[in-house]
């Protein structure tokens, strides 16, 4: 897959994560907390083609990330390294934790995302003086 396709989908996929969390916090949100409703019990419910859609970027963006750590090297592959293991641990806290903390954790980990993700399409678009060819594992 050549390069610029690779970096051209970064922006797609930090706009998903954007509304992901645009969307988190409107069904997951501080009135439904307040409210101690949690949302597949909530009387409003997300449409079918919501969830389809949410579950196929969601699928979508690891898939995103994997390709990244598999066909890349040095510093991108690092950062999708880290996006891999950020997301992996995001998953894990959040099932342990509480609605309210659930959000807030979702919330920090999709802006921690965001910002890698920007990373690296800037490292895949304007590579280092020295080349990302530094190879870490």
């Amino acid at each position: 897959m050549p390069m610029s396709l690779i970096a051209g989908l970064a922006p797609v996929f930090v706009v998903f994560e954007v509304a992901q969390l645009v969307v988190a916090h409107r069904y997951i949100g501080p009135a439904q907390i307040q409210a101690k409703l949690h949302p597949l019990d909530a009387p409003v419910t997300p449409p079918f083609w919501l969830s389809v859609g949410w579950m196929t970027g969601l699928w979508a963006d690891y898939a995103y990330q994997a390709m990244l750590f598999l066909m890349l090297f040095g510093f991108v592959r690092l950062l999708a390294l880290l996006m891999i293991v950020l997301s992996v641990a995001g998953f894990m806290t959040r099932r342990h934790c509480g609605l309210k903390w659930g959000l807030v954790v979702m919330t920090f980990e999709g802006a921690l995302r965001i910002g890698i993700m920007l990373g690296s399409f800037i490292l895949m678009t304007h590579p280092l003086p020295w080349g990302n060819s530094i190879k870490f594992f």
